[in-house]
């Protein structure tokens, strides 16, 4: 299973990255080398860790392109994403939409999430069944010897 979820991961960034070179332009580099990190406070009050990419340069000035995967967490690339990490309007990134490779590849993983779920609660229930049956048998032996010491009298 563990190794199921590592190679799901691997395929999915690498059909990312290839979406990503393929479907858009590369931004100019950054003027500056290695990422900057600013964290923003969220609504709900906590921390939001936030890392200049390289598709940040010209975020001020409204000409990045948000990371679609950076917002769902999903992200592989990091301070190497060609696109922006940065808080971005909602409204902005609802908008966006992804590829057709790239929303094929998501609905595969949430449909393989989905059969892991019901795998799981079908092994649940068999184990469920299993120990009542097993509970069952065993009541059904203890009144079993209790009948038959109540008939020798001991």
């Amino acid at each position: 299973a563990e190794m199921k979820k590592l190679y799901d991961r691997l395929m999915l960034a690498t059909e990312l990255a290839h979406v990503q070179k393929t479907s858009f332009p590369q931004p100019p580099p950054m003027p500056n080398s290695g990422p900057k990190e600013r964290w923003n406070k969220k609504a709900a009050g906590g921390l939001q860790r936030q890392v200049e990419t390289k598709g940040s340069y010209g975020h001020s000035q409204g000409q990045c392109k948000p990371c679609l995967f950076w917002d769902k967490g999903v992200c592989f690339k990091k301070s190497d994403c060609a696109f922006c990490h940065l808080r971005h309007d909602p409204e902005h990134l609802r908008h966006v939409r992804p590829s057709k490779s790239t929303r094929q590849c998501l609905q595969r993983r949430d449909e393989q999430r989905k059969i892991d779920l019901e795998r799981r609660r079908a092994r649940k229930r068999v184990a469920a069944d299993t120990a009542a049956a097993e509970a069952e048998a065993a009541a059904e032996a203890a009144a079993t010897a209790a009948a038959a010491a109540d008939a020798t009298g001991c």
